[in-house]
């Protein structure tokens, strides 16, 4: 990410090795009355997964937003991910009753 003004990532490491990543962009919302922030990517791998790494990273997404004035943060999560799910409740995300729509250019 060449250009700090659209976002960040951040590489998760055990041991030594990377077990994981997260990538949020950045954005500006009416709704939400100012920045907003989209967890682009959340990834462990599997082995990694229910080991507090998933919170690592939520924190450090937190974390930055609140550094740089982030007044949303969203994520989307898939139907099945079940686990994914229990983790982004804890962390206080809510589901709005509403879907991602998307059209690809």
């Amino acid at each position: 990410m060449s250009d700090p003004s659209l976002g960040r990532g951040w590489v998760f490491e055990s041991a030594g090795q990377s077990v994981g990543y997260l990538v949020v962009s950045l954005s500006y919302s009416l709704e939400y009355g100012g920045r907003d922030v989209f967890v682009d990517e959340l990834f462990l791998i599997p082995e990694y997964r229910g080991r507090g790494f998933g919170s690592a990273a939520l924190s450090a997404a937190e974390n930055f937003c609140r550094d740089v004035g982030v007044r949303a943060l969203h994520l989307e999560v898939e139907t099945d991910k079940t686990g994914a799910q229990a983790l982004y409740r804890r962390w206080g995300f809510a589901n709005h009753r509403r879907f991602l729509m998307t059209k690809l250019l």
